[in-house]
């Protein structure tokens, strides 16, 4: 789960097994986020889609936080991978 955060610039040691294995991610962020800037939110994008099975939520008018809608959607996320390991 990744919750206004980001991926790091350079490759990683365990990049490839996360790859191999696509785990569900959560990445949720404010369309107002002045903290984490434009070439973190790109390299981020263009990481997730190959490394895991993404769910991304932009929350408009949210900065650097953490909102209610986003709260839900966090709840509805950890619930439908709790209900696919059953």
């Amino acid at each position: 789960m990744i919750l206004g955060g980001f991926v790091l610039g350079a490759p990683q040691p365990g990049d490839g097994d996360i790859a191999e294995k696509r785990p569900p991610v959560f990445w949720g962020r404010g369309a107002e986020d002045r903290v984490i800037g434009v070439p973190a939110i790109d390299r981020t994008a263009d990481f997730l889609p190959g490394h895991s099975t993404l769910v991304e939520r932009i929350y408009p008018g949210l900065a650097h936080g953490i909102s209610k809608s986003e709260l839900d959607d966090v709840s509805a996320f950890i619930a439908a991978q709790l209900a696919g390991d059953s």
